[in-house]
């Protein structure tokens, strides 16, 4: 019994923060997120006759608290299929964890679907993700792909995922890598001391219902402006907490005053920052606009990170016509002290799109899952989603500059 699956991480476009239940993972409202493919977390599983359960991630040995997360996705996997055999598992990622991209979304998102085609289950995306979800909240997300909304819930059962937007809704993205490793599960309970907690909560109808809206309209612009203020208030949170979490370094500031210094100069670029250091900077998917905001961030003081000469930024952030593999490459290097990686992001059905100018797509590779099993056999899933966001200052100056391209 062994099975293999690939999901993509995600960015929280509405933010969820804090946990209601920390056990059964049910968070206190809604949320949405955006599936960022060509960056894969694939895991493998195999139950059998072995000593003990065993699991490695990028080839190193799991700790007690990882296994810990592990077994509650397993676990309940197991006794479905009235299993009680050892398993090994193992999961490689293809882009830095912990330090803002959704590792744990996407590591969670496949090992909940490799686990139960291993063992015989055929369940639904929405059945998936409430078992990745006892690994990972935002592994709900990761399961059914794209643009997703995870609805609360109030039990184990009604506390799932569902997708919001196909792949004809695309956004494009520029992401800066700043390296500052951070432990989210510390920032969930930080988040509940924090004075401007509950009134977080109070906006949460309104913020996801504005998300919603946009999404429908395919306003990509309103989308992007709606992530941007919920990042403000979520790290607004969690800097007010009993611990005082700063996550920002100072090249995440740096990207933050370029974005704005971009939507000056009438360039429609918008940030977006999970928990962690690292920048999405969000905009409409037209090379010229991506490749202009790209220019103008690597100027604002991070660089590509890289062995060698300094690569071309336009090259490197406008990189249509390069192969997906070697695309996907200049997202595994490392950054180096205040350096950062800038990379194009495009999200559908195929997990990376390369544009235009080459005519030529990746293999097929659902956002959510591709599933291998032993025999070579293969189950794709296309699944994607998107929710959350407010109005605020960001989208009154949106709506108000005209000379600013609309998606």
């Amino acid at each position: 019994m062994k099975a293999t699956a690939v999901a993509h991480p995600i960015q929280g476009l509405i933010k969820y923060h804090g946990l209601a239940d920390p056990v059964l993972r049910l968070p206190f409202h809604d949320s949405i997120s955006v599936c960022t493919a060509p960056l894969t977390s694939r895991t493998t599983i195999e139950f059998g006759d072995f000593p003990r359960d065993t699991a490695t991630i990028d080839g190193r040995d799991v700790t007690a608290r990882d296994m810990e997360r592990i077994r509650a996705v397993v676990d309940p996997i197991r006794a479905r299929a009235s299993i009680r055999a050892s398993f090994r598992m193992a999961s490689e990622n293809d882009f830095p964890s912990n330090i803002g991209l959704g590792a744990s979304a996407s590591g969670f998102a496949a090992l909940a679907t490799a686990a139960a085609h291993a063992v015989g289950l055929r369940l639904t995306p929405e059945e998936t993700s409430r078992f990745a979800r006892r690994g990972a909240g935002s592994a709900t997300r990761s399961v059914t792909g794209g643009f997703s909304k995870w609805k609360m819930g109030l039990t184990d059962e009604d506390s799932y995922a569902v997708q919001l937007a196909g792949e004809d809704l695309q956004m494009a993205m520029i992401v800066a890598l700043v390296p500052a490793f951070k432990q989210t599960d510390d920032a969930h309970r930080e988040a509940l001391t924090s004075p401007f907690f509950h009134a977080r909560i109070a906006e949460m109808p309104r913020l996801i219902a504005e998300m919603e809206l946009a999404i429908r309209k395919r306003d990509i612009g309103a989308i992007c402006a709606h992530a941007e203020r919920d990042t403000l208030m979520l790290h607004g949170i969690t800097m007010t907490g009993t611990g005082e979490m700063v996550l920002w370094q100072p090249d995440t500031l740096r990207v933050i005053l370029a974005v704005r210094r971009m939507r000056e100069a009438g360039i429609p670029a918008f940030f977006s920052i999970d928990t962690g250091a690292t920048v999405y900077v969000n905009t409409v998917p037209n090379g010229r606009t991506t490749c202009d905001a790209g220019s103008r961030i690597s100027a604002s003081g991070p660089s590509h990170a890289g062995s060698g000469a300094r690569p071309d930024s336009r090259k490197t952030i406008n990189s249509e016509g390069a192969p997906p593999d070697a695309a996907a490459g200049a997202t595994r290097q490392r950054s180096r002290g205040a350096r950062a990686i800038f990379k194009r992001i495009y999200l559908n059905e195929y997990g990376y799109n390369s544009g235009p100018h080459q005519g030529t797509r990746s293999r097929p590779m659902g956002p959510a899952t591709a599933i291998e099993l032993a025999d070579g056999r293969k189950y794709f899933r296309a699944r994607f989603r998107i929710r959350s966001s407010v109005s605020s200052p960001t989208m009154s100056a949106y709506r108000s500059r005209k000379s600013m391209p609309r998606p």
